[in-house]
């Protein structure tokens, strides 16, 4: 806990002290995140256009900046902001890749699903190229168990076995929702019209 004289003194040393002496005294990086959550937060969120996953990676590139301080060096033309927006940045695009490689997964596991949703007689389809986007717009639309089912079966790779312990219910009730969770899917998809 800081002390009111030790507040009044961290307020006045620049970033780059703070950083420094939080090393020792843990309690010095509430003024570390004081000064720039706001700032960090704006600039993921213009990134991620996701309030959550903007506090998330805030969140996370403040620890990553807590467990490197020992790694801060100042150089000419490097100050601790620019340190700390390089270290922001990084953690965006790394969620960013994330994301886009569990979307690709979504769909490259359950190809079955993208049939539900694209009629094989509409030619015109391949020219909207489907993409795991759309699919997973629609998946969020399902209701809680649904979502949850189709999310463990396809994103998860669990089996419909294994979806069933962990539900409490029989391999046939999983096997229904999914049957369900195809029509609604489609349904959904419909109501878009595409």
């Amino acid at each position: 806990m800081i002390d009111g004289e030790d507040e009044k003194i961290i307020k006045e040393l620049p970033d780059e002290e703070v950083l420094s002496r939080s090393i020792e005294k843990p309690d010095y990086f509430a003024e570390i995140v004081d000064r720039y959550q706001g700032a960090l937060l704006r600039k993921a969120n213009s990134m991620l256009r996701n309030e959550e996953s903007a506090e998330d990676v805030v969140q996370e590139t403040f620890v990553k900046i807590y467990a490197n301080a020992g790694r801060f060096k100042e150089v000419p033309g490097a100050t601790f902001k620019s340190w700390a927006y390089k270290i922001l940045v990084n953690t965006c695009l790394t969620f960013l890749k994330k994301s886009k490689r569990e979307r690709e997964i979504f769909v490259a596991l359950d190809p079955e699903l993208a049939e539900v949703i694209a009629d094989p007689m509409d030619l015109s389809f391949i020219d909207k190229k489907f993409s795991a986007d759309h699919l997973m717009s629609l998946v969020s639309r399902l209701s809680e168990t649904l979502r949850r089912t189709v999310m463990w079966h396809t994103v998860d790779d669990l089996s419909y076995q294994e979806i069933a312990e962990k539900e409490g219910v029989t391999e046939g009730v999983v096997r229904a929702r999914m049957h369900r969770a195809k029509k609604e899917l489609k349904k959904i998809n419909e109501s878009f019209g595409v």
